[in-house]
């Protein structure tokens, strides 16, 4: 009983059920951090199909419980491992992580790619395992419904989504990397080509590092991961 207690006492800095812990796959490490999996794996272990649908609803609302229970005082260590998946959720996913006032580190497992790719640059700290990669691409449209519905939803995805998405790359490589001297139009015209020429572009974790995509490449520091740079501080503003 004694022993109970003790560890309801230490969740409740995290204002997080104890019963929560190993169903939502969340580790808490009293006064330092909390560590966070973001994982399609985790939602489909037992699926027959190759390919899990990765980010949806079932992973937006899981996610989102998590990160609004945890200490706003501590920073937080999201282990991202997921092919991508759908925008809208991804989108919530990438506004939870934005508005948090908890400093975010993401460490990139497997891919960063499509949606995820997007995800992970809302981190305040991105980070690739060294064998890990970075995609982006387009992306894919299904629409269904009347004629006038699916021309509303495809105006919306060529005013709003598109732009939104080609702006948050831009804006990742104008802050750092070897394309941080051009200007922010150059940068989108220069992503439209490359999209224009192949579907899709992969990076090796060097190379995202390179670009600006991410900060680095993980070496196994665990306790790196919640130490900030002047200008990943400044992300979270």
């Amino acid at each position: 009983m004694a022993m109970q207690k003790r560890r309801e006492k230490i969740n409740l800095k995290y204002n997080i059920n104890i019963d929560d812990v190993h169903k939502n796959n969340i580790i808490t490490n009293p006064g330092k951090w909390t560590q966070i999996f973001l994982s399609q794996a985790e939602n489909y272990a037992n699926i027959d199909d190759f390919t899990p649908p990765g980010v949806e609803y079932i992973m937006l609302d899981k996610f989102v419980k998590i990160a609004e229970s945890t200490n706003p005082r501590m920073p937080i260590i999201i282990r991202m491992q997921t092919t991508g998946g759908h925008w809208d959720e991804g989108m919530a996913i990438y506004d939870t992580i934005k508005t948090s006032s908890s400093l975010v580190a993401i460490l990139n497992y497997e891919s960063a790619c499509s949606m995820s790719s997007i995800i992970f640059l809302a981190g305040d700290k991105r980070v690739m395992m060294p064998n890990s990669y970075f995609m982006f691409h387009d992306g894919s449209l299904r629409l269904s419904g009347t004629i006038k519905q699916v021309e509303s939803a495809f105006e919306f995805e060529k005013r709003v989504i598109m732009p939104t998405m080609w702006d948050i790359y831009a804006r990742a490589l104008k802050e750092q990397g070897k394309y941080k001297d051009w200007p922010e139009e150059k940068i989108i015209e220069m992503l439209h080509d490359i999209r224009d020429k192949k579907d899709e572009t992969y990076l090796t974790a060097k190379q995202a590092v390179e670009w600006g995509f991410a900060d680095e490449i993980f070496d196994g520091d665990w306790k790196s991961l919640t130490k900030y740079t002047n200008q990943q501080r400044q992300r979270k503003g």
